[in-house]
């Protein structure tokens, strides 16, 4: 059953995060099993989510089976929702979540916790596993989270506990089968618990982990699903290797990612193509738990680096070690566009990086950031944490010490800092540890923000109640089910949103429920809860939390030799060291540019287009996205502006507003050199159906730009429509944002019929425009919710000179 959204749509927030329609999406009729494949936060988050788009890409791959995402409503349609008795629906098919199979979350953070249970209320099914008739469909988590599965261990079927590339398709031929035989919803749970990496509740007393052994070329989602409004990360991403040796104590990812796997440099050069050809994204960004461990990593940077050169696509390697800036590496990173460099630092003591075994010397540091900003960065983001194992107040004074001389040598440089609180998780050698309460995380943040002297560094907390939070359910147990419940009950929801977060709410939660939660913040001293899951080797944890007591370090085994992880069979140990390493062209950088004059003629291209349809819930920002990367796929010769950060020279007439649709919208755009393909062919063939190329002509002679030219446009709202034609000549008054306004009307309208349509030309001014929602409201003597419902169009844009009236289109 479809779920019709349309009438939402124009009353909430952000409508593009539930249209669907995105690029590379895959919409199936019929299938098998049917898997609704969930992230339990907003679009923005989820979509930006690795795993995500890897489990789409692996389960649409199979005929017989069919993937669709969805994800958590924002407050604001989530109410509507309610309002409306909308049932949760899929992005692809608009299909009731309910009607699914299998509904699968991928959990990577704890307070998204209470939002599985807002997408469950509004998928009408029960919280709770023993709860659910035939009728449910299997509910499963997989993703970090669930190496503690307590917490959710009521209202979860099955998880999978590991790398699920493999363990899915095994899922999905149990359900089909099983579907085949009429088998009943226990039994399909029954034979589920069965599979390697999947724990039932009640079924399973032990699971272990699952791992994939190589990273396959087809798990790589080379056409990924590209998103029609702005998210998180959005980039190319590309998983260059998974797991790492470093041995980070605190560090979980560390340890569940193990052991190390790399793709060959062919096939990330491969993939990288076809993602690029599939998307027309301009960044790339490889993803690692510690990049620069990379195999020949500055080999396949120079390779990227030359195969993208001439279509401007940056590369970005979100995790680097500090000790890995060098000259050769930074200026492979810089040789397209400068973006900020990110870097974990964690502990600003030798004494404490010890302790963690972040092995990196003391010198590192600042020569790493100076080399940064010598090259030519101009921001560095840097990461700390406090409550680490060990630490003294001399550790927490260091943070300061460091970043005021930092900042100081570098005074018109920028220094974002993010400092965390420790959170101690299951399956790392400090799994036992003791956090630090919230009042002494409030003490030391206090500590470093009366010790920092530089102006040019800005700090930001981690709030303590949300470490707090953190805390509990990374190290709690079952007995926090019901305490989840209950807070969503109470209305808590987005808690890992500070607008939204509300820490009264948990503590209630936890009172009712005779839950102290400081008790799951304390040592740890007898068994583990999680102990159930198997893959890594207990002594080494507890060698490892012996050696972090001492403050001594550990090698990393692909440096030197085995540590006994029992995390693979030790065969990597080593390899780096005696690896020979590929030759390479050493980076030569580039000869200055010759800046051609001012007066050297690059043509300009006028373009006539439309925007439909659903088309009228994206923004105007996310509008040029979609243009800049159908651009970028023609080939065409765009020319673009210079400096560090080049940007397409790209000019639009007015923005749109969201729910108005547009017949005749201009922009312009500038190229290095004419172009010999039919341009509105080549752009319209990577452009959704919502928004296509009328025409483009070639501007002739100087003109002025599209927004300041502009001074006329006509809008129709369709319907019956019924104006008080007092109002024309009157004065609308407006409120937004704390301020008001008065709008004289007759400055604005210039035209205005009313025949079976309702059409309205307004002017249109350089310094001040009317709002034309709250315009069509103040008109029609209506709330501007209700405008929203109804069809409006912006026929044309004009140049008006007295009464001499042009298109743009005339002027050139």
């Amino acid at each position: 059953m479809r779920v019709d959204i349309e009438k939402l749509l124009p009353h909430v927030e952000k409508p593009g995060r539930y249209l669907g329609h995105e690029e590379n999406t895959i919409v199936k009729e019929k299938a098998r099993v049917r898997m609704a494949l969930a992230y339990p936060d907003i679009y923005e988050l989820g979509m930006s989510n690795q795993g995500i788009q890897v489990l789409y890409h692996i389960i649409n791959n199979l005929s017989e089976y069919s993937c669709e995402r969805v994800f958590a409503p924002a407050k604001d349609m989530e109410r509507l929702m309610k309002e409306t008795n909308t049932p949760l629906f899929t992005l692809e098919t608009k299909s009731r979540v309910s009607d699914f199979d299998l509904f699968g979350f991928t959990l990577e953070y704890e307070l998204d916790y209470v939002n599985i249970l807002t997408m469950l209320d509004l998928a009408n099914i029960p919280f709770k596993r023993e709860e659910r008739g035939e009728e449910s469909p299997i509910i499963i988590a997989g993703g970090s989270c669930v190496y503690n599965p307590l917490p959710l261990r009521e209202i979860f079927d099955v998880f999978f506990i590991g790398e699920a590339e493999e363990g899915i398709i095994e899922i999905l031929d149990i359900i089909a089968k099983a579907k085949t035989e009429k088998a009943g919803r226990r039994a399909i749970i029954e034979r589920l618990a069965k599979v390697d990496g999947v724990y039932a509740p009640g079924i399973s007393h032990k699971v272990t982990r699952r791992t994939v052994p190589v990273m396959r070329y087809d798990y790589i989602p080379v056409k990924p699903v590209v998103p029609l409004i702005n998210i998180t990360q959005n980039r190319m991403t590309l998983e260059i290797a998974r797991g790492c040796t470093r041995g980070c104590r605190f560090c979980q990812a560390g340890i569940i990612y193990r052991p190390v796997r790399e793709i060959p440099e062919n096939d990330a050069l491969k993939a990288t193509r076809e993602i690029f050809n599939n998307t027309g994204f301009d960044e790339i960004s490889l993803l690692s738990l510690s990049a620069s461990d990379y195999r020949g990593l500055k080999s396949l940077m120079f390779k990227l680096t030359e195969q993208f050169k001439q279509k401007r696509v940056s590369i970005s390697l979100p995790s680097l070690r500090i000790e890995s800036l060098d000259e050769e590496l930074l200026n492979l990173i810089k040789n397209i566009r400068k973006s900020s460099i990110t870097v974990a630092i964690e502990a600003a003591t030798q004494r404490l990086r010890d302790v963690i075994n972040k092995d990196y010397p003391e010198d590192s540091i600042e020569k790493g950031i100076d080399l940064a900003f010598q090259l030519g960065w101009k921001r560095v983001k840097l990461y700390f944490m406090i409550g680490l194992p060990t630490e003294t107040d001399e550790d927490i004074l260091a943070i300061p010490k460091l970043l005021n001389k930092i900042g100081n040598r570098w005074r018109r440089k920028s220094i974002k800092v993010t400092i965390s609180p420790f959170i101690p998780r299951p399956f790392t050698p400090f799994e036992r540890e003791e956090q630090i309460s919230m009042d002494e995380v409030k003490r030391r943040e206090d500590m470093i923000l009366r010790e920092l002297r530089a102006r040019n560094v800005t700090i930001s907390f981690r709030e303590p109640e949300v470490a707090f939070l953190e805390g509990v359910f990374a190290r709690g147990d079952d007995r926090l089910n019901d305490v989840l419940i209950d807070v969503w009950k109470s209305g808590e929801r987005m808690s890992a949103w500070t607008e939204t977060f509300d820490y009264s709410l948990w503590e209630r939660a936890f009172v009712k429920n005779n839950v102290e939660p400081e008790s799951y913040l304390c040592k740890i001293n007898g068994e583990l809860p999680w102990e159930f899951i198997k893959f890594v080797d207990k002594k080494f944890l507890e060698r490892e939390y012996e050696k972090a007591k001492k403050a001594e370090t550990t090698s990393d085994c692909r440096r030197d030799i085995c540590h006994i992880c029992g995390l693979c069979d030790g065969s990597i140990a080593g390899e780096i060291k005696r690896e020979v390493v590929k030759e390479y062209r050493a980076f030569v950088p580039r000869k200055p540019k010759i800046r051609l004059k001012s007066s050297s003629y690059k043509p300009k291209v006028r373009v006539r287009y439309k925007k439909d349809g659903v088309g009228k819930f994206i923004s105007h920002l996310d509008t040029i996205r979609l243009f800049k990367r159908a651009i970028i796929r023609t080939n065409l010769p765009v020319k673009y502006s210079e400096g560090f950060n080049p940007k397409m020279n790209l000019a639009f007439g007015p923005p749109l507003p969201i729910g108005v649709t547009g017949t005749n919208e201009y922009f312009d755009m500038e190229l290095e050199h004419l172009f010999s393909n039919d341009l509105v062919k080549s752009i319209n063939g990577f452009l959704p159906d919502f928004l296509q190329l009328y025409e483009a002509r070639i501007i002739k002679q100087r003109v002025e730009s599209l927004n300041s030219a502009i001074n006329l446009a006509i809008y129709e709202i369709s319907g019956d429509v019924s104006v008080d034609e007092s109002r024309l000549t009157g004065v609308m008054h407006t409120e937004r944002n704390g301020k008001s306004r008065d709008f004289a009307l007759t400055k604005y309208i210039y035209s205005y019929k009313a025949d079976g349509t309702f059409e309205i030309g307004l002017n249109l001014f350089k310094d001040t425009n009317v709002n034309i929602l709250d315009f069509f409201a103040y008109l029609l003597n209506t709330e501007r919710e209700t405008i929203l419902d109804r069809k409006i169009v912006r026929k044309g844009l004009f140049i008006r000179n007295g009464d001499n009236i042009l298109t743009p289109m005339d002027v050139i």
